[in-house]
């Protein structure tokens, strides 16, 4: 509440507050858990997508005390996002919207543990590799 009433007293009075989406689902996930992911029906990485579940449901819960919260700051609104729910859908249907598979990266590479990022160049035992830029980002939903 404190940091509410401090932020509300300088003259906020729009809050929006949004879960964290399905981390499971992106490629980085899928390659951080490999050789033996544990995947749910979809191919993503579950024990991600359950602990961002559980913190949806404790953000959820909260809801209540940002509407009691209403009484003593009577000018100030809350918005609830569910990004989870969204982002989840959008990614397990991408193929039927036109999208590649979704575990595959747009740009950035993966080599061993080595994460290049789009537009990054790194050396790996005297090898240049290219996080190259996106050729396609409309063909990527992640």
């Amino acid at each position: 509440m404190c940091t509410f009433k401090l932020l509300y007293n300088e003259g906020t009075r729009v809050f929006w507050i949004h879960d964290p989406g399905p981390t499971g689902c992106f490629p980085i996930s899928y390659i951080y858990n490999v050789p033996n992911p544990n995947l749910d029906a979809n191919g993503y990485v579950k024990p991600q997508n359950e602990l961002a579940q559980d913190f949806n449901k404790q953000l959820i819960s909260s809801k209540t005390k940002y509407f009691k919260m209403r009484t003593k700051l009577p000018l100030v609104r809350f918005t609830y996002v569910d990004v989870y729910t969204a982002k989840y859908e959008q990614i397990s249907n991408s193929r039927n919207q036109g999208f590649v598979t979704p575990l595959e990266f747009c740009c950035g590479s993966y080599y061993g543990y080595n994460i290049i990022h789009c537009m990054q160049k790194a050396i790996m035992n005297g090898t240049v590799y290219g996080g190259d830029q996106c050729k396609n980002p409309s063909q990527h939903v992640n």
